[in-house]
């Protein structure tokens, strides 16, 4: 025989075993799957009608087909077809991939669970593939559509959506999630949720909802990306709260990259009462225990200190809020933090605030332009809230009781506890209106604070600051004519025809731990036209020992702090200057009320005695030259200026001995005043 007959006939063969194979096929595959649905022993059990499979062209269907799981749940299809069906996958012997079908199609898919029920008119899988792993079998898929997708709990609560999309399915992770229209109902809660669009992206599916929200449970990811549009919660009594937009990044149960809400608002009666323009937030991270915290709805100093120390965000921002109640409106321009951490914020900005009462006619309107704090200790602020907390009981006294048991540290009367390190307030101003005063207004043009090189004491856990600088700038006070407030103050100070009064100052505080200097500076304080006042005091041998002892020394401690303060340290030195006779006036005119008198009666009767002093200590240089010039300044008060410069620092047990007569202290503390051609 031929080698050509030989292959003719071998081909032959061929063809007939699989024809063969494709009409023996279908009856095969159809045994295997009744006798698997059919076996006791199977975790999935049911039954289908005309099973119909095509070797060559790589499809499978049956119609009326129907499941159920071991867990009870059933599975129901009109009619389920697979195409390029890879057939040694399906025998378990497939030794180049795990793919089972291209596609797979449902008419009327439907799964049910006791009072459950999920339907889609036609539902469908891309690429379905079988993994085998530790002798268990996983399902996988490249894609997934549900259309038209309908779900119910059995308790009334019903979830409708005219597309869910699915991407990269595994039974532990989930490629992505698209969602269109959904729309819940909760009939119980009285509530109800729809979104236009939703997304999700690299979603671990292994977690449920409660324990991505339990916090005894290690760190994992929930989902690398979720955002959506359109989203509008329905609550009870006609409550509202809209979304434009959301989206959050590296979401996990630790925290998330990054999270955005756009126009939100929350309504009532078709009323806003709350809206944001954008809520942000950048690379929140928390490490929060739930076994921290009692079961109290009220958070103790150790609980608020749990929440400082475990929370973490690069940044968080709102911006264009706006709340209208049937009281008040506020509105908020932005607000932002920044650097969150270690229970410190490195930013605090607030800009564009604004409260008012609905009644404008008679009631204040609060503005803030802009106020920003660096630097601010939030575990140093707690303590601070419980240190002036509100007593328990409504005695004034308690209050100041309270406070006489607190240290000069505590306090920052010394040195400022390193709360912030600095903060700006501007254009910040009260207007309105009061049945008694019309168009009143007062405000701030400009104030700000700034505490730095910080230092610590043995023994005490604070941080306190050696320098600290205060300054205001338009501190003033508005009042119309009509005011009954202008025309008192008119009466007491004899000022007419303002309109405004206004106050800028300084204030420095230094010292310096290695000379033991402290130094409190008022620089030039001023109101306006009418006069101004600066004034220095330094205090020598603070050292780092004597100033720390100081610090933790109750106010109580009268004898204690007497003691340091007469024993330990020392005057070195002070300078006040005054300008302005309009100021010098308004006190005489204030004290002169007090016993009857004028203002130019006190002036008078004080410059005499001024006078029979200095002629009293005339053959004293320092003092009757001191005496000279301030009786000049008292008769014509335009400028002054006394400096007590001593050569060397003066013990304050000295001062309060004292047994030295004024012609001696004035010596002693090198007294100098200069008044009005002489004044520099």
């Amino acid at each position: 025989m031929s080698k050509t007959k030989i292959i003719i006939g071998g081909v032959a063969v061929v063809a007939i075993a699989a024809t063969a194979a494709h009409f023996a096929a279908p009856s095969f595959f159809e045994n295997q799957f009744r006798s698997y649905l059919t076996n006791p022993k199977s975790e999935l059990h049911g039954e289908f009608d005309n099973f119909a499979l095509s070797l060559f062209g790589g499809t499978m269907s049956a119609t009326d087909v129907s499941l159920r799981t071991a867990d009870g749940a059933t599975i129901t299809g009109d009619a389920v077809k697979f195409e390029q069906v890879n057939w040694l996958t399906l025998l378990n012997a497939n030794p180049f991939g795990d793919t089972l079908a291209g596609s797979v199609t449902v008419d009327n898919g439907q799964i049910e669970n006791k009072d459950a029920r999920l339907s889609s008119p036609a539902p469908s899988l891309i690429d379905l593939r079988i993994i085998q792993k530790d002798g268990t079998i996983h399902y996988a898929a490249k894609a997934a559509e549900l259309p038209g997708i309908h779900v119910e709990d059995g308790l009334g609560r019903t979830a409708k959506a005219d597309l869910i999309a699915l991407e990269d399915i595994t039974e532990s992770r989930l490629g992505g999630l698209t969602l269109q229209n959904l729309s819940l109902v909760l009939p119980s809660e009285k509530q109800s949720l729809s979104i236009e669009t939703a997304s999700f992206s690299d979603c671990d599916v292994t977690q449920s909802f409660e324990t991505a929200f339990d916090l005894s449970e290690k760190p994992f990811d929930l989902c690398s990306a979720l955002s959506g549009t359109g989203v509008l919660l329905e609550r009870a009594n006609k409550e509202k709260i809209t979304l434009a937009s959301f989206g959050f990044d590296g979401l996990s149960s630790s925290g998330a990259q990054a999270i955005s809400l756009t126009e939100v608002t929350a309504s009532k009666d078709d009323k806003p009462q709350i809206s944001f323009g954008e809520i942000a937030l950048t690379n929140l991270k928390q490490s929060i225990r739930s076994d921290a915290f009692d079961s109290n709805n009220k958070l103790d100093a150790r609980e608020w200190q749990h929440l400082i120390d475990n929370l973490s965000v690069d940044a968080f921002s709102v911006t264009e809020m706006s709340s209208s109640q049937d009281e008040f409106t506020t509105k908020l321009g932005s607000v932002a933090v920044n650097g969150l951490k270690d229970g410190e914020v490195a930013k605090l900005a607030v800009s564009d605030f604004q409260f008012d009462l609905m009644d404008h006619e008679d009631k204040p309107v609060f503005k803030l332009g802009h106020f920003e704090i660096s630097k601010v200790s939030l575990s140093r602020m707690q303590q601070i809230v419980e240190m002036y907390g509100t007593p328990t009981s409504n005695d004034p006294m308690a209050q100041i009781e309270k406070a006489q048991n607190q240290t000069l540290g505590d306090l920052g009367i010394l040195l400022s506890p390193m709360v912030y390190e600095s903060f700006l307030v501007s254009d910040l101003s009260l207007s309105g209106n009061t049945d008694a005063n019309k168009n009143l207004k007062f405000g701030i043009d400009r104030a700000s604070a700034s505490i730095g090189d910080p230092v610590r004491f043995d023994g005490n856990g604070t941080t306190f600051a050696k320098k600290g600088r205060s300054a205001v700038q338009g501190m003033y006070i508005e009042l119309p004519n009509t005011s009954p407030v202008k025309d008192l103050i008119a009466s007491m100070t004899g000022l007419e025809n303002f309109d405004r009064l206004s106050l800028n100052g300084k204030i420095n505080v230094t010292w310096d731990d290695q000379s033991g200097v402290y130094t409190y500076d008022i620089e030039e304080t001023s109101i306006d036209d009418i006069g101004s006042i600066s004034l220095s005091a330094s205090v020598g041998n603070l050292t780092p020992e004597i100033m720390g002892e100081l610090n933790s020394t109750r106010l109580d401690q009268t004898e204690k702090l007497r003691q340091i303060a007469l024993t330990k340290t020392s005057f070195n030195g002070a300078r006040l200057e005054v300008q302005g006779e309009k100021l010098v006036k308004i006190f005489l005119r204030l004290a002169a009320q007090g016993n009857g008198q004028t203002a130019e009666d006190l002036q008078l009767v004080g410059a005499m005695v001024l006078m029979q002093t200095q002629e009293k200590f005339a053959q004293y240089p320092r003092l009757s030259n001191a005496l000279t010039e301030l009786v000049d300044w008292f008769s014509n008060p335009q400028h002054l200026i006394i400096t007590l410069a001593p050569d060397a620092p003066v013990p304050f047990g000295v001062l309060a001995a004292g047994g030295m007569q004024p012609p001696a202290t004035a010596d002693l503390l090198g007294l100098t005043i200069q008044a009005n051609e002489n004044a520099k």
